[in-house]
């Protein structure tokens, strides 16, 4: 019984932290894009 608890904590853990590393990449993209327009029409402007 305590194995089992054990495995589905692991298991919560592990899908948590995809979530945030999926969520944190795409935040990264978001700020990469936004910061090479921002860039680019600086730069045209």
């Amino acid at each position: 019984m305590r194995t089992r608890l054990v495995a589905v904590v692991m298991v919560a853990l592990l899908q948590a932290g995809m979530v945030y590393w999926v969520a944190g990449g795409i935040g990264g993209l978001a700020m990469a894009i936004a910061g090479g327009s921002a860039l680019l029409t600086t730069a045209l402007s």
